[in-house]
């Protein structure tokens, strides 16, 4: 199987540095306005309008599915148009699905400000920032991509302390305002200044100048072979956005039903995060080094193995803790390789359709899994929560690894190969 090859190791110019710091800080403010706030708000917004937490819960629900729905067509924008555009609109739509639910009289008004702020989040976080910088990067993308993500992984640290601290002192409202206002004044002008009007890659030498192009090209396999491996992968990671997305929801509460104090479950709670940060490093140290499918096989593997500790082990802040830096580190690397195995197995032609495809399963994994969980811990209790999500993770980790076997399969060395169009997948 070919190597994920040695162009990730030559230096980073100082021109795409920028380019990533900049993007990095749009991330952190995109994820941390449109994703993270509902945590905050969430039970403040259902008390106001008088409607129970699980009502409120669905105005998220819809978010993430209107997300699903528009990730293929902001994908194939991307290709297109490129990023900037993208991101850039983005950003605008963000600051309107805001303020329409920041003046929002009643859940009616709420409802379309989720639909709204379901499209920002397919134009503007990790779906539509790495084919972006995928174009501007181009053989240093998967470096530039896990760089990227050790950004993202700070929103929920800085946003919400600040979303809590806005709506503590002025209200919800006040909240959605304001983050209103970060998108037109930070998330904007940093798109439209990070990426050119075209895309522009940096080439091998270190130079500022551009080359004419750049394409990775897909292994070379037959198109059932192609379209088995996309469907696997997509599994792989809507399994593990299904088990991630369920658990932030009521890991708090799932880890008091286990019998942890409020406090002790709040502690395993905050290592999680810091976790995620650490696996990113990992697989940044040891990526170039090996084809992307390892590191996804390793998270794929580490998450129902971290749900095992804490569903067969002694309750404990021990056990609590070792949990969580396992499932931290599975779910910081899977974050990395969505981007890197995609462009691994299908190659820069159609980058953007593709993930944003594959986007499809996934959002929709993230919407359904909150009120799954809550129906079955209700049901049945925190054990039964758990072997669930421990069952969802063993069909990612049973589909990562028909991916590797798919691509192993691959003649190699690759060669130059024309890429496949992504509408083949």
């Amino acid at each position: 199987m070919q190597n994920s090859g040695s162009p990730t190791r030559a230096r980073i110019p100082r021109a795409l540095w920028t380019t990533i710091t900049l993007l990095g800080i749009g991330q952190i403010c995109a994820w941390g306005t449109l994703y993270y706030s509902f945590a905050v708000t969430g039970p403040l917004i259902a008390r106001e309008f008088g409607i129970s937490l699980p009502s409120a819960v669905l105005g998220y629900s819809a978010l993430l599915v209107a997300g699903a729905f528009a990730a293929p067509t902001v994908g194939r924008t991307i290709d297109r148009r490129g990023g900037r555009v993208v991101l850039a609109s983005g950003a605008i739509v963000g600051a309107l699905g805001l303020l329409t639910i920041g003046l929002a009289p009643g859940p009616f008004v709420y409802a379309i400000g989720c639909i709204i702020l379901g499209l920002a989040v397919a134009m503007s976080l990790y779906d539509a920032a790495f084919p972006a910088l995928v174009q501007v990067a181009g053989a240093r993308s998967n470096r530039a991509i896990t760089l990227l993500t050790l950004f993202g992984g700070l929103a929920s640290t800085f946003f919400w302390p600040i979303a809590a601290a806005i709506a503590a002192r002025w209200g919800w409202r006040a909240t959605y305002l304001s983050f209103a206002a970060v998108n037109i004044c930070v998330c904007l002008p940093i798109s439209l200044i990070a990426l050119p009007r075209r895309a522009a890659l940096w080439n091998a030498s270190g130079e500022d100048s551009p080359p004419r192009t750049w394409s990775r090209p897909p292994l070379p396999l037959s198109p059932e072979a192609r379209r088995a491996a996309f469907i696997c992968f997509a599994l792989m990671v809507a399994a593990g956005n299904f088990v991630f997305a369920g658990l932030a929801v009521h890991l708090l509460t799932i880890l008091g039903a286990l019998g942890l104090s409020e406090g002790a479950a709040i502690v395993v709670g905050m290592i999680v995060g810091p976790a995620q940060v650490i696996g990113r490093i990992g697989e940044m140290s040891f990526g170039p080094r090996a084809s992307p499918i390892i590191a996804a096989r390793i998270s794929a593997a580490m998450q129902p193995i971290s749900i095992a500790a804490l569903a067969l082990g002694p309750v404990g802040i021990a056990t609590g803790g070792l949990f969580a830096v396992l499932y931290g580190m599975a779910n910081g690397i899977l974050t990395i390789v969505k981007g890197t195995v995609s462009l691994f197995l299908f190659g820069s032609a159609g980058y953007g359709e593709i993930l944003g495809k594959l986007s499809v399963p996934s959002l929709g994994a993230r919407a359904a899994a909150p009120l799954v969980y809550a129906y079955v811990f209700i049901a049945a209790g925190p054990i039964p929560t758990l072997i669930l999500s421990a069952l969802v993770s063993l069909s990612g980790t049973l589909a990562m690894e028909l991916v590797a076997r798919i691509a192993s399969q691959a003649p190699t060395p690759v060669g130059e190969i024309e890429a496949v169009d992504s509408g083949d997948i």
